[in-house]
């Protein structure tokens, strides 16, 4: 599911990564052109996340891609730690929330 985003780095870059993997990992990588500007913002990388969530997993498997998503905090303030905190933090701005 990675693969475009990975083409073009370095060869040396590549064994790290897979010697990292399955996961959980998050792989901060240039951006190519291959993401959306709503999901790169004003930076010129993404990161790539590999979970070890099992309802994550089954959903990237079922829908035969990545799945984007954002981190679970408001902008400039910590990320929340829990699903308490998320609930608190965001209220009824979130469908659902997957702990």
């Amino acid at each position: 599911q990675f693969q475009p985003w990975l083409n073009q780095l370095p060869l040396e870059l590549h064994a790290p990564l897979a010697a990292s993997w399955p996961g959980p990992n998050t792989w901060l990588v240039p951006d190519n052109g291959r993401s959306h500007g709503l999901v790169r913002g004003a930076h010129q990388s993404v990161a790539l996340r590999v979970t070890d969530h099992p309802l994550m997993k089954a959903l990237c498997e079922a829908f035969g891609g990545p799945l984007v998503s954002t981190s679970a905090n408001r902008a400039g303030d910590p990320p929340a730690m829990s699903a308490e905190e998320v609930a608190t933090i965001f209220g009824d701005d979130v469908a659902a929330i997957v702990a």
